[in-house]
């Protein structure tokens, strides 16, 4: 499928309007500088790419709660603070969880962070609160 038919797919999928799919899709294809893409299929586009259409689908339509595996592996850097600022801004009336290994991503994006090792529970606070905890490091 094309990142066309993907986004017109989860469109009905998430159940927006009829008359509302094409400019939710055209409007996620600007927000997501996917617009040379459009009728690219998904198979053929970039690791960032792909994880932008993927960001696209999983931010499209009124989910309450949305979970992200790290949004901007694979992306460059430009687009990884492109991304931060899209996610930043789809935040209001949402619960957004999200894994990342960047601990940059995890202070720009999170109110609270937990850090995992070995699926163990290590510490938990606001990015501010681990900082002031641990100072510039927290060995594991």
């Amino acid at each position: 499928m094309t990142t066309y038919e993907n986004l017109y797919f989860f469109c009905l999928f998430k159940g927006i309007p009829t008359k509302q799919v094409e400019d939710t899709i055209n409007s996620n294809l600007k927000k997501f500088t996917l617009e040379t893409c459009r009728n690219v299929p998904a198979a053929g586009l970039s690791g960032g790419q792909k994880r932008k259409l993927q960001l696209a689908i999983a931010l499209m339509g009124n989910s309450q709660l949305v979970l992200l595996d790290e949004p901007t592996s694979g992306m460059d850097p430009t687009a990884r603070r492109e991304t931060w600022k899209i996610i930043k801004d789809s935040m209001k009336g949402r619960l957004i969880i999200l894994t990342t290994h960047y601990m940059d991503e995890a202070e720009y994006l999170a109110d609270r962070v937990a850090l995992i090792s070995q699926g163990e529970l290590k510490c938990a606070g606001s990015p501010l609160f681990l900082k002031n905890k641990f100072g510039t490091g927290y060995i594991l």
